[in-house]
């Protein structure tokens, strides 16, 4: 319905609180909601509503044809659309040549609202690149007074830190990004806020940071006019005040057509009006409520802000519990409640089976919203599970592609030699193949002192099996783990003296080796005889990873062309991001400042800009990687639309604000949490939510107003919309649900709270009165029951299952080891482990039968030092020299109770110090299991026999029944299975059984002898054999309690979900013994 005679807007005032920043018709108009965010107040702008209880772009199609088309033609070549996104303008387009019928059709110009400004008035001067605008602001930064720069930013970085100043340019010219969508400066927005009375607000020097800003954008701008530039955001403001091309306009364009666009900023908004075009907006709503839209068809955010009225169509806003009848006024809308981000995904996938959309591979008949675009991915593995393909135009960032990854670790690790940054470098698999090409002929370091023992104390095993299955990132996970070494040396004595095994040393040394010789550029010249610049020492490693970077730039098939590269599947994305990257490097070597940079500056330079990169998504991704002065150009739709459906259309996953536009009758929309529905912004340190709404600037109000309209058009248009919401971040972060999912009232609301927040099985009351559900939890995956069991089982897996047969099963059976990562102090078990090498050496030395505490303890410090220098390194942290003080103190104390055990008489056994036992345990049915175990030590004394004696290093002594049982039940059988171990190697039937306390209690006994009788030790073993003949059984569910500790299983087992009943479930899953 058309409102060309609707009266002015009631938000319209001539109190205009903008002053007189534009003159006569250059007037900005402000009101009572602060939402005209336009340079008038849209009088000339024809408004028509088409309603919502349909998808909006069939219904603007066919508005169009009704309302230009001619007989046997539709000639909209003169129009330009204005669409919120380049999918959107496909569809259009695709939607008029099916209402066009029979019709020729001259298609419009499809726009995003981004790309507006330019197509309407294309710069006079040339626009900076991203890259060279960077760097002239960082040019007329460094020649600024000091003074302005510490007045602005606090701190005025060092000469020779390239990052620090291209950081401040960054800062600018995201502020004057921001500042030209309302068609101002940042001199213009002081004035505004000095009129608006924030100032009044803000202390002197706020204001005096926002004059230095003042000034430091204007040197940058003139900056780029010296070198016969202007950036981008210079060019939009002045688009604004042109007026030299209204002939022009008129012979190009005959109209603009705002489709459903509901945000439209004061920047677009003044550039049209200028060019004096026919403007019609279709806005997705019904013309009862016109009121709450603006002059131009966008959304009066802050009139948004209450509930719409009831009775203007037979519906309310969207409430959380809302159902109905499709047709009626209504539609069915359920809102689902999961735990993580994988679940969100998963219901999603769950959806379109039950719903059997996996069988309508013709139409995309359900579209998925994401208004966080790190669950894109997520979605799209979910639907392929069900077999259903899906396409995303989120891809994956930039700096996330493989190249820039490597950049990042190869300069990292140029910089620091960081075994973090090497440990990246060699999970990419170019890198890897790197590494094989050269070979591994390297000489062996020497090991630290000739010992060879070093990082071998501690998984030995895994760090010479990951060697020797050239596992490059396991090895660097396992030797960051057990050491403190967390730079990697340059010299060769360096290398002699780091920890570890030689093989271990050697192919540490190999990969440092083959990092380094990716970046030597750097230090060699070039073709002319000078030192490579940084883009020249850039390219060199691309080009031996990734193959020829210019000419993957350049478009040379042979190099750039999707398929596989060097043995590795390539797709379009990853091909796109080397494209890009080739772009810049090709930029950056254009710049003279640029010769003299440092690696870390250029590669810092080229990441600024791809971080600022992209008219509609904080991040750049591949998949919308170039276009970059374009802004959002590459979707003025002239592509081809499609004239027969393929056999399969894959499930489009979209952005919050593109859903609505799309056509299927069916939405979803994943993550509609607060933070992100509506969106929060980040803190700016000059635009604080009180200056954007000052200034006019979307805030918080005006993306909560826009969401909610968006929400309503949503449910109102579609045959059924399912809207999910998780409870907690991918981290474990609890997460809230978004405000609109909280309309209710009462008990209402209520119920909805309680159901969010409440227990997962729970569901909110009747199915037919509130849709506020929960999805089915997660359940740990089912032990497969045709998987061999472990041959042997240590002593120390009896425990393990018996505390969680689910964990057992994931730790013994699957051998699913996790991986610590690094430490600034020693973890427990490699305190322990320092402990028991430096107890095993003394019981196997010469002072064993020593008498003599100090000797004794003279000798343990020394060892203790020699180990520490040969496992950590000789460069510690301040608290691991603290921890190996307090082990000193431990072993002194052990020095004189062991002085004091040979002055008694007791007698250490040499050949049953940490000694690897094992021995059969017979079950019932006549079957058996080979128990192995490493006993610590075992002492021989004349009179009493023979003693079997546990390390123990935890802080607390506990005595073995505290360990050993728990209310009456054996939870741990060590010790009895040690007994178990001796008897059967014929030492002793009987031996004595204790713990000696290394711990921090130096005035206790460290001696805990066994206080249980022989009933219970055969009870002990009792335990043992039902333990393993359970496992032969294969019962490892259900998961019991989660310890007390993080053992690297949570996420595995759903230990963070809120209830570890509901994730276990009463019932086994399917294949599961219980």
């Amino acid at each position: 319905m058309s409102d060309p005679q609707a009266p002015p807007p009631p938000d319209s005032d001539p109190e205009d609180p903008f002053g007189d920043l534009w003159s006569g018709d250059e007037r900005v108009r402000g009101g009572d909601d602060g939402d005209d965010r336009g340079s008038g107040d849209g009088l000339h702008v024809r408004r028509e509503f088409l309603g919502d209880d349909g998808p909006l772009l069939p219904r603007a199609a066919a508005w169009i044809v009704e309302q230009y088309g001619e007989p046997g033609r539709l000639d909209l070549e003169r129009t330009l659309v204005v669409v919120s996104g380049r999918r959107a303008g496909r569809s259009l387009l695709a939607h008029l040549v099916s209402a066009a019928g029979p019709r020729m059709v001259f298609p419009p110009r499809a726009v995003t609202v981004g790309a507006l400004v330019e197509v309407l008035q294309p710069p006079r001067i040339e626009v900076a690149g991203p890259l060279e605008e960077l760097v002239a602001r960082t040019v007329a930064l460094r020649g600024a007074p000091r003074e302005e720069i510490s007045a602005a930013f606090g701190e005025v970085p060092a000469a020779d830190d390239e990052s620090a100043w291209m950081e401040i340019a960054t800062t600018c010219q995201s502020v004057e990004r921001e500042l030209s969508g309302a068609a101002f400066g940042v001199r213009d927005a002081i004035r505004l806020l000095a009129r608006s009375g924030v100032y009044a607000a803000l202390e002197d020097d706020e204001m005096a940071r926002w004059r230095a800003l003042g000034a430091l954008v204007e040197a940058s701008e003139a900056e780029l006019e010296e070198r016969g530039l202007q950036s981008r955001w210079l060019h939009r403001r002045r688009a604004a005040f042109a007026g030299a091309a209204r002939d022009r306009w008129e012979r190009d364009w005959q109209r603009v057509v705002l489709v459903g666009v509901v945000e439209l900023g004061r920047l677009q908004r003044q550039v049209i009006e200028r060019s004096g075009l026919e403007v019609v907006s279709l806005v997705h709503c019904e013309a009862g409520l016109a009121e709450l839209f603006d002059g131009w068809g966008g959304v009066l955010a802050r009139r948004w802000q209450r509930k719409v009225p009831r009775g203007r169509s037979g519906a309310d806003a969207v409430r959380s519990g809302a159902r109905g009848t499709p047709g009626a006024g209504s539609v069915p809308v359920e809102t689902v409640v999961v735990e993580r981000p994988v679940d969100q995904a998963a219901a999603v996938a769950r959806l379109l089976a039950a719903d059997g959309a996996v069988s309508r591979p013709a139409t995309s008949h359900t579209v998925v919203a994401v208004p966080d675009a790190r669950l894109a991915r997520a979605v799209g593995d979910a639907l392929a599970g069900i077999g259903r393909s899906s396409h995303s135009p989120f891809g994956r960032p930039l700096a996330a592609s493989q190249p820039m990854v490597a950049l990042r670790a190869l300069v990292g690790y140029a910089e620091r030699r960081g075994v973090d940054d090497l440990a990246r470098l060699v999970r990419l698999p170019a890198f890897a193949r790197w590494v094989e090409r050269q070979g591994g002929d390297e000489p062996d370091a020497e090991p630290a002192d000739g010992g060879g023992a070093g990082a071998s104390l501690v998984r030995r095993r895994e760090l010479l099996a990951a060697v020797e299955r050239h596992d490059w990132p396991t090895l660097l996970d396992h030797y960051a783990a057990v050491s403190q070494v967390r730079r990697l040396p340059t010299g060769a004595e360096g290398w002699r003296q780091l920890p570890g095994e030689p093989a271990v040393v050697a192919a540490l040394r190999r990969l440092d080796r083959c990092a380094s010789r990716l970046l030597a550029g750097s230090a060699e010249p070039g073709d002319g005889g000078e030192a490579l610049d940084a883009a020249e020492r850039l390219v060199a490693p691309l080009v031996e990873l990734f193959g020829d970077v210019r000419a993957a730039a350049a478009g040379d098939t042979a190099v750039a062309s999707p398929g596989r590269h060097d043995g590795e599947a390539w797709g379009p994305a990853e091909w796109a991001a080397l494209e890009r990257l080739g772009d810049e490097l090709r930029a950056l070597a254009r710049l003279p400042e640029a010769r003299r940079w440092s690696d870390r500056a250029a590669f810092e330079a080229i990441s600024a800009v791809l971080r600022e990169e992209g008219p509609s998504s904080p991040q750049s991704t591949v998949h919308e990687a170039s276009r970059l002065g374009e802004a959002a150009t590459a979707g003025e739709a002239t592509a081809p639309i499609p004239v027969e459906v393929p056999v399969e259309v894959p499930v489009e996953i979209v952005g919050w604000l593109e859903v609505a536009h799309d056509d299927a009758p069916e939405a979803v929309v994943v993550g509609l949490n607060e933070g992100y529905v509506p969106a929060r912004r980040s803190a700016d340190p000059f635009l604080g939510e009180s200056v954007r709404s000052a200034l006019g600037l979307a805030d918080d109000a005006q993306r909560l107003g826009r969401d909610r309209f968006l929400l309503r058009s949503l449910a109102r248009s579609r045959q059924r919309l399912t809207l999910v919401a998780g409870r907690r971040t991918a981290d474990g972060e609890p997460l809230l649900p978004s405000r609109l999912l909280l309309e209710d009232e009462g008990a209402e609301l209520a119920r909805s709270v309680a159901a969010f927040f409440g227990p997962a099985a729970a569901h909110l009351g009747d199915a037919a009165a509130s849709s506020l559900l929960v999805a089915e939890p997660y359940r740990p995956p089912a032990p497969d029951q045709g998987i061999a069991l472990p041959e042997r089982l240590p002593v120390t897996a009896f425990r393990d299952y018996l505390q969680c047969p689910y964990r057992f099963y994931l730790r013994h059976v699957l051998a699913v080891q996790s991986v610590a990562a690094p430490q600034p102090e020693l973890d427990a078990p490699l305190f322990g482990v320092l402990a028991h090498e430096v107890l095993q050496r003394f019981a196997q030395g010469p002072l064993q039968a020593s008498r003599d505490a100090a000797t004794i303890s003279r000798w343990l410090l020394r060892e203790l030092e020699a180990l520490a220098r040969r496992q950590l390194g000789t460069e510690l942290p301040p608290a691991v020299q603290v921890q190996l003080h307090q082990l000193a103190r431990r072993l002194d104390r052990f020095a004189a109770w062991q002085a004091q055990q040979a002055e008694q008489g007791w007698r250490i056994e040499n050949e049953w110090t940490e000694r690897r036992a094992e021995a059969e345990l017979d079950l019932e049915g006549g079957r058996r299991v080979t128990v192995v175990g490493r006993i610590d030590r075992v002492d021989v004394h004349p009179r009493f026999g023979v003693r079997v004696i546990d390390y123990k290093t935890g802080d607390s002594p506990l005595k073995p029944k505290q360990v050993h049982l728990r209310g009456g039940r054996w939870v741990d059988l060590q010790l009895p299975l040690y007994r178990h171990l001796v008897s059967h190697a014929r030492l002793a039937d009987r031996p004595e059984l204790g713990f000696y306390a290394l711990s921090k209690k130096l005035a206790a006994e460290p001696w805990l002898a066994v206080d249980w009788d022989e009933a219970q030790h055969q009870e002990a073993l009792a335990v043992a054999r039902e333990t393993a003949a359970a496992i032969l059984a294969r019962r490892f569910w259900p998961p019991a309690e989660p310890p007390r500790y993080a053992d690297g299983y949570e996420w595995i087992c759903g230990d963070s979900l809120p209830s570890f009943e509901r994730a276990a479930g009463i019932d086994a899953p399917e294949g599961a013994q219980a």
